[in-house]
């Protein structure tokens, strides 16, 4: 999404007050951020977090994992 806005790293960074260390964590998967921060970002993108987390894939797959007794 965040290139999709025409935005670096740099200038979400000075958006959201993240610093761009970790937006490129979050980005690579490697951090794992918190609701807040997730609202944060979606709203300098102008995207809904459902839309940032990318939810409906996360249920989706997430339904494989389900054990059944």
């Amino acid at each position: 999404f965040r290139t999709e806005a025409c935005l670096t790293q740099e200038k979400l960074s000075l958006i959201t007050g993240l610093s761009q260390t970790y937006l490129s964590g979050v980005e690579n998967g490697k951090r794992n951020p918190s609701m807040k921060t997730l609202v944060k970002i979606a709203k300098a993108l102008h995207v809904s977090v459902g839309d940032l987390a990318d939810i409906d894939s996360y249920l989706i797959s997430d339904k494989s994992r389900v054990t059944r007794h």
